[in-house]
C-alpha cells in the first residue's frame, strides 16, 4: 500500500528522495503542547460520537497522486496465481514467454484453483494452520523470533498485534508505508484515554483512496510469542474521508496498517520494528510461502539485494517490450501492483512480466497476467510490485542503512 501524503504536526524529518523518486509526502513540522493536541482530539472525538461510529468522515479531499493500486476496496474474494521460487539463482534474462517458461521450470508452484474458481478468503477472525515459530525467549541463541503470518484474499499478509495492552487484532503488513495506523473504532475510547496524551497530529492518505486525520501516541506493541516493543509511536485514525478507516482496513481483512518500510513516505514518525529489543530491530522477514513473519537478522540465505525499502530502482520488461529502468516501490500491500503507461500503455491478459535488479542482471520475479492478477496501468513513472514479489519467495526488509533500508530476496 503506497503512502501518498503526510502532513505531521510534530517535529520530524523525511528521508531524502531516492533517485527518480517523486515527492509524494509533505511534512510541516510544528511544535505544540500535549494539551493543544488533546483539545484537537476532543473535537475529533466529538465529531465521531455525533455520527454514532468510531470514525467520522472529514470534509476534505485526497491530494497527491492516487493512481497506484494501493489497497482497493473491490479486491475482496480474489482469485490469483500463487507461486514460489526455487532455491536456484534466476539470473538468466528471458526474452520470450517460452524462455520465461524455462526459467519458471525452476519454480515449485503451489497448486492453483481450477479455471473460474476463486480460493476462499480468510476472514479477519480466521487463522491459517499454526506455523513454526521461534519464541523471543530464545533470541539469545537464535537472534530472531517469529509469529504466524496469515494471507487474506490471496494477496494481503496479516499478523495479529496488541496495542497498549489491548486485545490482539489483525493488521496488514505493509512495506509501502511506515508507521502503525489503527482506527479509533478498533481501539475504543476508554483504551485510547488510557494511552495518555498524544504526541502529535497529522493528516495522511493511502493510495487506495483514503485521507485521514490521526493522533500519535506512545505505547507498546505486542506481536505475541514474547515479541513486545518498547513504548513507541502508534497513529490512531480519528477522522477519514471518503469513508471510515475501519471500513477501509476491514476490506483487507485488517483493523490497521503496519507500515514497515524504512524509506517509505509516512505517515511515521517511525516503524514499530525499530522499537523491538536487541537484534529483533534489525529487520523483518516476510515469508509468505512458509506463513511466518520473522524479526531480527535475516535467517535465510540471500539470493539478491537491492538498495532501498520499499523505494528503489529496478528494471522491468513487459511482454514483448524492451527491458527498461524504472523507479519502483516493493509493496507487500500493493495488491496487483501498477506499471507506468510509459513502459506499457496496456497489459492484456497473458502478458509475461519480468522484474530485475537495477543492473538488469538478476531476475527478482516473473509471472503471467490473468483475468484477476494484472497490474493497473498508471500515468506516473512508478512501478508497484504488488504481492507477486512476496508470494514467490521470502523477502527480508533490512533497516540498514538507517532511513534507507535494503530489500533482500532470499532462497526458499
Amino acid at each position: 500500500m503506497e503512502q501518498q501524503q503526510t502532513v505531521n504536526l510534530r517535529m520530524g524529518r523525511r528521508p531524502a528522495n531516492m533517485p527518480g523518486e517523486q515527492d509524494l509526502c509533505t511534512r510541516r513540522p510544528v511544535v505544540f503542547g500535549g494539551w493543544l493536541a488533546a483539545g484537537a482530539i476532543a473535537l475529533g472525538l466529538g465529531a465521531a460520537l455525533s455520527t454514532g461510529c468510531g470514525t467520522a468522515q472529514a470534509d476534505t479531499a485526497t491530494s497527491g497522486n492516487t493512481g497506484s493500486a494501493g489497497v482497493h476496496q473491490s479486491h475482496s474474494g480474489l482469485g490469483s496465481d500463487r507461486r514460489t521460487t526455487a532455491n536456484g539463482p534466476l539470473g538468466a534474462r528471458p526474452a520470450s514467454a517460452a524462455a520465461a517458461t524455462a526459467v519458471r521450470g525452476q519454480i515449485n508452484p503451489v497448486k492453483r484453483p481450477a479455471a473460474g474458481m476463486k480460493p476462499a478468503a480468510v476472514s479477519a477472525s480466521q487463522h491459517a494452520a499454526p506455523a513454526t515459530v521461534v519464541p523471543a525467549a530464545q533470541e539469545s541463541a537464535t537472534s530472531s523470533a517469529s509469529v504466524p503470518l496469515h494471507i487474506y484474499g490471496d494477496t494481503e499478509p496479516l499478523v495479529d498485534v496488541s496495542v497498549g495492552g489491548g486485545p490482539a487484532k489483525p493488521v496488514l503488513v505493509d512495506t509501502g508505508s511506515e508507521g502503525l495506523v489503527v482506527g479509533l473504532g478498533n481501539i475504543g475510547l476508554l483504551h485510547l484515554f488510557s494511552m495518555g496524551l498524544p504526541t502529535g497530529l497529522g493528516v495522511s492518505a493511502y493510495s487506495g483512496g483514503l485521507t485521514y486525520l490521526y493522533a500519535t501516541f506512545k505505547t507498546t506493541v505486542n506481536f505475541g510469542n514474547g515479541i513486545v516493543t518498547k513504548p513507541t509511536s502508534v497513529d490512531v485514525a480519528l477522522l477519514s474521508y471518503p469513508g471510515s478507516f475501519e471500513s477501509f482496513a476491514a476490506g483487507n481483512g485488517a483493523t490497521g496498517i503496519l507500515g514497515i518500510g524504512p524509506n517509505a513516505t509516512g505517515p511515521g514518525p517511525s516503524s514499530v520494528i525499530s522499537a523491538l529489543p536487541g537484534d529483533l530491530s534489525d529487520g523483518v522477514l516476510i515469508d509468505e510461502p512458509d506463513g511466518v513473519l520473522v524479526f531480527g537478522p535475516n535467517p535465510k540465505t540471500a539470493r539478491v539485494s537491492v538498495s532501498g525499502a520499499p523505494n528503489t530502482q529496478l528494471q522491468v520488461k513487459v511482454g514483448s517490450g524492451s527491458l527498461q529502468p524504472v523507479s519502483a516501490i516493493i509493496d507487500s500491500g500493493g495488491v496487483y501492483g501498477t506499471v507506468p503507461s510509459s513502459i506499457a500503455p496496456n497489459v492484456p491478459v497473458g502478458t509475461v512480466i519480468w522484474v530485475y535488479s537495477a543492473d538488469g542482471q538478476t531476475l527478482l520475479y516473473t509471472y503471467t497476467t490473468d483475468a484477476t492478477n494484472t497490474p493497473t496501468v498508471t500515468s506516473d513513472d512508478l512501478l508497484n510490485t504488488g504481492y507477486e514479489a512476496f508470494v514467490q519467495q521470502p523477502v527480508y526488509i533490512s533497516y540498514s542503512p538507517t532511513a534507507v533500508g535494503t530489500t533482500i530476496f532470499d532462497y526458499r
